[in-house]
């Protein structure tokens, strides 16, 4: 198994600096990498997708003040990569103030594999990630979809928004899953020393609304994401900051 999803994440990475340099990003260019890994390796029986799970969780131990563990009889059901932006708003005039956070959206792709045999690399891959063009991302996904039919699915996992500032909301409905969940925040902590600077807070999300089988929510190994400490130059404008992280669903 361990050798069936190495190439896959060879062809992803490879893709990473070229379509940093890209705009707006070709997606035959994408195609014809992994082709190109295709014909070397036999991609259709790859498994990129819906791996067993019953041995993995995300660091809990890495922040300085820790965040719970999952809440007793829950097990793990999704593990995923964000990849999205942070919003904010500087609609005033003073320069000094603050931005002030007004949502977030990121699409969310299938990782369980990547978690389950290569963690380590796994941990590494949202500094990489949050570099990557947020519709480069897309493009491989849809890409390896198309040249890997094991378990059937789709790479892309689900969409991430907040339907107010203090309800993020993840909806696998439109990717073949009946899944969906309102969170709320329960517990923050500052994402460690060793993370990219200006990540974003790591979260454990407790339930508010949905359906299915997630009850609860981590984010944690962030990449980007904050916002610059003041308005300066921003008076006026809302603007979105790249952010890439691992969410952890329990159910």
């Amino acid at each position: 198994m361990i050798i069936q999803v190495i190439p896959l994440l060879i062809s992803f990475l490879i893709i990473i600096p070229t379509a940093v340099d890209a705009a707006p990003t070709n997606i035959g260019v994408l195609a014809t990498t992994l082709a190109l890994y295709s014909s070397q390796y036999d991609l259709s029986g790859i498994t990129v997708r819906s791996c067993p799970l019953d041995n993995v969780s995300p660091p809990l131990n890495d922040t300085s003040t820790q965040l719970d563990g999952p809440s007793p009889g829950l097990s793990l059901k999704y593990v995923a990569l964000g990849r999205g932006t942070q919003n904010y708003s500087c609609l005033g005039n003073d320069s000094n103030a603050a931005p002030t956070a007004i949502g977030a959206v990121a699409t969310l792709f299938d990782s369980s594999c990547l978690a389950v045999f290569l963690p380590n690399i796994f941990n590494d891959i949202p500094p990489a990630l949050v570099q990557m063009p947020h519709d480069a991302a897309v493009a491989a996904a849809i890409v390896i979809d198309q040249l890997s039919t094991a378990n059937g699915g789709s790479v892309v996992l689900g969409q991430h928004y907040l339907i107010d500032i203090v309800t993020p909301t993840f909806d696998f409905r439109n990717f073949g899953y009946s899944d969906w969940i309102e969170a709320k925040r329960e517990e923050s902590a500052p994402a460690p020393p060793y993370s990219i600077p200006g990540s974003v807070p790591w979260f454990k999300l407790g339930y508010k609304a949905g359906s299915g089988i997630s009850q609860e929510v981590y984010r944690v190994l962030t990449a980007g994401g904050s916002a610059p400490p003041n308005c300066d130059g921003l008076e006026q404008s809302t603007f979105e900051v790249d952010y890439a992280a691992q969410y952890w669903f329990y159910g």
